[in-house]
């Protein structure tokens, strides 16, 4: 457990913390608002930056900073950078998670194994430069894991992750949780939090204002934070889900393709009401994490496969497009009864309607806020409000 208390520090003349005292518990998430002192805290408690006063505790003993001292802290704690970037220092993704074990005198065997739970096997010989950016998050923590660290801090984790790259995330610290492990999360976002959050700090102008075991929204909102799904207005997934499936209409003798299916969430919806699921998706991990949700499903078939080649030799009452990618040429060749189209940008909602008008097949659109991921990918027309354009066309 790491205990913090009465931590001050400033930069300059200003106190950046003044104060601060928490304990970790299981998976603790830090939130705060920018310049409330998050990233501060976190290097003080690996010994980057050293406190004016107080102490910091690692399972009751006060840290020490001398050069043996912090080598020995940082065995027992681990950093995960919020910019990948900033971490990665060795040419090849072996190179980069062999390195700290190599130093630390421990069995390659480590880094192996390390490789293997975050799914990097494979990648083993490539260079760190050409991995994706949800890739070089999981290559810094397979980093992190290989030491064999009890708690793992992580600063803003999933800023940049789009959909799939989220998940994968989540299931990878579910994962290190029931392996025995603690962490300390310092994020914005809200989803993360309730998804594996057990005790929860908010910090506010240098200052613990709530340590808890319950993450309060009140106080969230009044100092700022975003909390996500939960803003007056705004619909969540589940809820756009519904509007699609109002739209389709589906019968118990329908069949439905989910092309873009991404992590099977829809999917996963539609196989309780329908005869037949195709969910398609081209992405490597995208499908793996697929085949891993429906794989409990007898009438959804999970298949690796561009949307336009699926979509030309099969005949299909419901589709629903959850990438826009080529969609011109997709919707040429689909001859669904009833379609649904998911779009994150007004300019790609806008070819969409008019490719759907000249096939004669527009119907309407419905504006509504939901994904994350193109929130996090910085890929939306307004991104506070954070808007999904769904367009519906029926041949019926």
């Amino acid at each position: 457990m790491l205990e913090v208390k009465d931590l001050w520090f400033r930069y300059d003349r200003e106190y950046v913390l003044k104060g601060v005292s928490f304990k970790t518990d299981g998976i603790t998430i830090l939130m705060g608002r920018n310049g409330s002192g998050k990233t501060t805290l976190l290097l003080n408690l690996v010994g980057v930056l050293r406190p004016e006063r107080g102490e910091i505790r690692v399972n009751g003993k006060k840290i020490g900073y001398s050069k043996a001292e912090l080598r020995e802290l940082r065995k027992r704690i681990a950093f995960v950078f919020q910019n990948p970037d900033d971490q990665i220092i060795a040419p090849t993704v072996w190179q980069e998670v062999a390195f700290g074990v190599m130093n630390a005198g421990k069995d390659l065997s480590l880094a192996k194994d390390a490789l293997k739970f975050c799914d990097l096997e494979k990648f083993e010989s490539y260079p760190c430069s050409t991995l994706s950016g949800g890739q070089k998050r999981l290559l810094t923590i397979a980093s992190a894991i290989a030491m064999e660290p009890e708690l793992i801090i992580m600063d803003e984790p999933t800023a940049g992750l789009d959909g799939v790259a989220f998940e994968n995330f989540l299931q990878i610290v579910k994962r290190l949780r029931k392996r025995g492990k603690s962490f300390l999360i310092s994020t914005h976002d809200y989803d993360l939090a309730k998804a594996v959050g057990e005790h929860f700090i908010i910090l506010n102008d240098g200052k613990v204002v709530y340590e808890g075991k319950e993450l309060r929204k009140e106080i969230a909102k009044r100092i700022g934070i975003r909390i996500g799904d939960s803003m007056e207005g705004k619909r969540t997934k589940d809820e756009v889900i519904g509007i699609v499936f109002s739209k389709l209409k589906p019968d118990k003798n329908s069949v439905f393709a989910d092309i873009g299916c991404g992590t099977g969430a829809v999917s996963e919806f539609f196989a309780g009401f329908v005869k037949k699921v195709y969910a398609i998706e081209c992405d490597d991990e995208a499908f793996e994490l697929a085949k891993k949700r429906l794989k409990k499903y007898e009438n959804v078939e999970v298949i690796k496969a561009e949307g336009f080649e699926f979509l030309k030799d099969h005949d299909l009452d419901l589709v629903f497009f959850g990438g826009t990618k080529e969609i011109e040429k997709m919707l040429e060749v689909c001859r669904a009864k009833r379609i649904v189209v998911n779009a994150a940008r007004i300019e790609v909602a806008t070819e969409v309607m008019k490719k759907m008008k000249e096939l004669g097949i527009f119907k309407e659109m419905i504006i509504a806020n939901v994904s994350r991921s193109y929130e996090l990918a910085g890929m939306t027309a307004f991104r506070n409000e954070n808007p999904v354009f769904i367009i519906f066309g029926s041949r019926e």
